[in-house]
């Protein structure tokens, strides 16, 4: 895998910066010293990108620039000293150094800043950002000064957490592209009835959002456009980074990892693919997505005794998609699961996961949410969908034991959990301890038979930890989704923490 700068997995929230509406003099004077800072103290590929999200934000796309020593002599002016105790944090942000030791740093940034002022104005300067100059506590600046510094905090401490990798693999046409989608709850691979993904993509969680999604394709950007996250150009690997707006909050670091259809007939190169990147291992937990309508196909079978010979020492959630477009009178969901179930057992996972779902449901809800506009076609999907879900026939929220219906959940959460998604991300955001479990297997020995006796997943790394999974009537959710629901009634009461707050 490639190795990208820290800046690409980072989020940066500029509205309400405490410059943004200051005198034209001031922004310019600011922008021009941040910017020759930036470009000279751990600059990264993408520091010019950064630095235009800023000349946006300051609304100076069209002023000329200072020299970095002008822009000096404006801001020491004693009533604008202040100002300069945001360098630092816009520095943190912009170009994330929290790799490099912070007094190896310190002499970069003052060095770099003694080769481009007087012996008087560098004396002024060191004051300044050693922030001895203190600020009122009213004073609007501190306080969102505080703000900045935050989200430096949270994107360092993300950057510093061992990020979780989820590899999905499945069948053409199995909704695995959509799943993605409504995980992240927007649009960054297509999705179709035809070959979607020709190649591998990786895809990073960010720490808060920022409404950028970061790409490296081409070239790296932190302002990816639809063309070309949509792109069917598989001739190299794709990486993107962007906020995931799961149904609840939590604090881990993901990276989901999309793969070829296993089964295309008209590039047999996707399947070798595919098999590839399973083999090498360098992924926690696999979700292989099957299609409810696609049950027990040879060409199914076939890649889940693939996956039981060749990766057994992984754990394999298997995710039950597109329930959504069962008939209650024609089919039936139960026996479904109790098919899916005897298929895995006999091709030998014992006491295996299943997850029903209906991912594309789960897409229109958080679309809605998040206030994005639907076609006249998702309406009226969206429209069917609520009624159909709301039926006791549809409520998948069943297979999910812990996960109760409550007096005060709003209907996005409702039928977050009728159609199973909610469900659905509490268990593959929450099995962090049963993803070590299977690390530490041999992958020539037998993993250990999951019971309720010896199968525990640490849920939010504060020992916070609930049975894992193993009866064969769904029960095996219970306990695994207890404690993750506690928690999530804790958020409810408002035990937020930053980051939630002000960028849920």
């Amino acid at each position: 895998m490639e190795t990208m700068t820290n800046r690409f997995f980072t989020s940066i929230d500029l509205n309400d910066h405490p410059l943004s509406h200051s005198k034209l003099p001031l922004k310019v004077s600011y922008f021009s010293l941040l910017k020759s800072f930036a470009e000279n103290v751990y600059e990264n590929e993408l520091t010019s990108e950064t630095l235009n999200e800023y000349k946006k934000m300051f609304d100076i796309s069209s002023v000329p620039e200072l020299s970095a020593s002008e822009a000096f002599s404006y801001l020491l002016r004693p009533w604008r000293r202040k100002n300069l105790i945001l360098l630092r944090y816009d520095l943190n942000l912009i170009n994330c150094p929290f790799n490099v030791d912070q007094q190896k740093l310190k002499f970069e940034i003052m060095n770099h800043a003694a080769s481009i002022c007087t012996k008087s104005q560098y004396k002024t300067f060191c004051r300044c950002f050693e922030k001895k100059y203190s600020l009122r506590s009213n004073d609007k600046l501190s306080e969102f000064g505080n703000e900045l510094k935050l989200q430096s905090e949270n994107n360092r401490k993300v950057l510093s957490s061992n990020c979780k990798r989820m590899i999905i693999t499945a069948n053409m046409s199995s909704g695995k592209s959509t799943m993605i989608n409504a995980i992240v709850g927007k649009k960054i691979v297509k999705t179709a009835q035809e070959v979607c993904t020709g190649n591998v993509s990786y895809i990073y969680s960010k720490p808060f959002e920022d409404n950028h999604i970061h790409m490296v394709f081409d070239k790296p950007t932190i302002n990816a456009n639809d063309e070309e996250l949509l792109s069917n150009d598989w001739d190299k690997k794709k990486y993107i980074a962007t906020y995931f707006n799961l149904s609840f909050h939590q604090n881990e670091r993901w990276s989901l990892i999309d793969t070829p259809g296993v089964n295309s007939s008209m590039n047999k190169q996707h399947g070798r693919i595919t098999r590839s990147t399973l083999e090498q291992r360098e992924y926690d937990a696999i979700i292989h997505v099957l299609n409810a309508q696609q049950l027990g196909t040879d060409e199914e079978i076939a890649h889940l005794r693939w996956l039981k010979k060749h990766v057994q020492d992984r754990l394999i959630i298997f995710a039950l998609n597109k329930l959504d477009v069962f008939n209650s009178k024609e089919d039936n969901i139960d026996s479904s699961m109790d098919l899916v179930r005897a298929d895995l057992e006999k091709i030998g996972f014992e006491n295996p996961i299943i997850c029903p779902m209906s991912a594309y449901f789960a897409f229109l809800l958080k679309k809605k949410k998040l206030g994005a506009c639907f076609t006249e076609d998702e309406q009226d999907e969206y429209d069917l969908y609520v009624k159909k879900f709301k039926r006791s026939a549809y409520d998948l929220s069943r297979f999910y034991p812990q996960i109760q219906i409550k007096s005060n959940d709003d209907e996005f959460t409702v039928l977050m959990k009728k159609c199973g998604f909610y469900g659905f991300e509490k268990v593959i955001f929450g099995a962090g301890k049963l993803i070590k479990q299977y690390q530490n297997q041999s992958s020539v020995s037998k993993p250990e038979i999951i019971t309720e006796k010896n199968a525990q997943v640490n849920s939010n790394q504060e020992d916070q930890k609930a049975e894992l999974p193993s009866s064969k009537s769904q029960q095996q959710l219970s306990e695994l989704l207890e404690k993750l629901e506690t928690l999530s009634d804790d958020i409810n009461r408002g035990k937020l923490n930053y980051e939630e707050r002000r960028f849920r």
